[in-house]
């Protein structure tokens, strides 16, 4: 099966498909799926950046930047 994709903005009744020559006179399959935009503007992502800020100990970040990688390199050692 040959598969052809796009999308478009439809102005008008007809739908212009690209290469019309490699499937003309050829039995096809049309299917339209219709983007609702009113789902598209409602579901605003949210950035989870941050999020746990307000958890963050500063004193212990210096300190966890120093042995982090050394802690996680032995336990995958001792695991192996």
């Amino acid at each position: 099966m040959y598969t052809i994709e796009f999308e478009t903005h439809l102005k008008d009744r007809y739908i212009e498909v690209k290469d019309f020559e490699k499937i003309a006179n050829k039995h096809v399959r049309v299917i339209i799926l219709v983007e609702e935009h009113d789902c598209k503007q409602n579901k605003k992502q949210k950035s989870l950046a941050g999020a746990l800020k307000k958890y963050a100990n500063p004193t212990l970040i210096e300190k966890e930047k120093d042995i982090a990688w050394q802690q996680i390199a032995e336990e995958k050692s001792v695991i192996s």
